[in-house]
């Protein structure tokens, strides 16, 4: 999964230093790097590294210092390694514009880079015009649902970077206005050299989502919509009302014949870094495990404060609630005296799994039966995990 759609979303300003947009796309950096263009404006703030705090950045007479909020230790920078770089939304929309075969120019609405009209569907998906937003906070999302349908005139849709921000809220104004959403990491594939390119399903994926979908194509779906999933196994989507088992059936749905273990499932869950989940079957938990889980409160405490500097709080509490999960971990394997505790957590872990997948398929089976009989069959949980079904299928999720 390429981490550019995230990346995009986090960088609220759509700004930020080299090191900031290494840390965000990690070793797609280079792929991605024709979307960083240089301004001539540097950053106010720089990450620290694992073990150090924020740098405050200022320049005086040309040369650029920075100033550890930590130690108050003060170092001189070079000006390329705090050179604000933003992220190129024109460039993206217009290759986004080319793997969906949009028709017309791209161009600004608003007064912001935070939107982008990429152009305009084909006439089989009603010519209707498409947008690109990266704002992540509901009440910006809601100023662009209606800054988009002015600008539209029209019914309209919404291309987001992950879709996860739209909320009911959202999803209520964009009734209001005819508009419709889909998410662009469910339309589009990065290849192996970072190119943009429509998945297998995008064209399928907008028609549903603009209510134009062709009678005589099979459906297989299983995708959350609030409070509720929209469930079809070869026949019409229906509602199932959400239960913490049904998101451990779509990630096994995403995934045939991969054996998954139920840790993992927990820790996908829970938002929490694996390391925090991790159990074994009655082994011990050995010394790697316990560094790979200080070095990852090293790397959280980076993270937290440059989400702090972006005020990006939904992420800082998610890394709050990961740092005092793996602390709580640390302390439960080793004790008072730091030694190494037998960790069984595994068995727990499956037993927990199993009963949330049996009380989901119990709720499917009250609207969907042939979906419910498919996973009693070709569903196997419990301390490890697989969906093995018998034929393929193109799960929309």
């Amino acid at each position: 999964m390429t981490r550019l759609w995230r990346s995009i979303e986090d960088a609220v300003t759509l700004h930020g230093a080299e090191k900031d947009w290494r840390r965000r796309l990690g070793t797609e950096f280079e792929s991605f790097r024709r979307f960083l263009i240089p301004t001539d404006g540097i950053v106010r703030r720089l990450a620290g590294d694992d073990r150090g705090g924020a740098w405050l950045v200022e320049e005086f007479d040309g040369q650029c210092y920075a100033r550890c909020e930590r130690t108050m230790l003060v170092r001189e920078v070079s000006r390329a390694d705090v050179v604000s770089l933003q992220f190129d939304m024109r460039r993206l929309s217009t290759e986004v514009a080319a793997a969906l075969s949009l028709a017309g120019g791209v161009e600004f609405v608003g007064s912001t880079l935070h939107i982008v009209r990429a152009g305009a569907l084909p006439a089989s998906l009603k010519n209707l015009p498409v947008y690109v937003c990266t704002h992540k906070w509901t009440a910006d999302l809601v100023k662009t649902v209606n800054l988009v349908a002015h600008h539209a005139g029209g019914p309209f849709l919404l291309l987001h970077p992950t879709g996860q921000p739209i909320d009911s809220q959202v999803r209520s104004w964009l009734a209001k206005v005819d508009g419709h959403t889909v998410a662009l990491k469910q339309l589009i594939d990065v290849t192996g050299d970072g190119k943009l390119a429509a998945t297998n399903r995008a064209e399928r994926l907008m028609r549903q989502t603009l209510g134009i979908e062709s009678a005589d194509m099979p459906v297989y779906r299983f995708q959350k919509d609030d409070d509720f999933w929209w469930i079809a196994f070869d026949g019409t989507p229906r509602p199932v009302k959400d239960s913490s088992g049904m998101p451990h059936i779509a990630r096994l749905l995403a995934r045939p014949h991969v054996n998954v273990t139920a840790m993992h499932l927990e820790a996908m869950a829970s938002g929490i870094h694996e390391v925090a989940k991790s159990g074994g079957r009655g082994d011990k938990v050995d010394a790697p495990t316990l560094e790979s889980s200080h070095a990852r409160l090293r790397q959280i405490a980076g993270e937290l404060d440059q989400a702090k500097e972006d005020q990006d709080f939904a992420t800082a509490m998610r890394l709050e609630t990961e740092r005092d999960e793996i602390r709580a971990y640390v302390r439960k394997a080793t004790g008072l005296n730091k030694r190494i505790r037998d960790d069984t957590d595994a068995k727990r872990a499956g037993d927990s799994i199993a009963r949330a997948i049996r009380r989901a398929i119990k709720e499917i089976d009250k609207r969907v039966p042939e979906l419910a009989e498919h996973l009693r069959s070709d569903l196997d949980y419990g301390i490890d995990c697989m969906y093995s079904p018998r034929e393929p299928f193109d799960w929309e999720l």
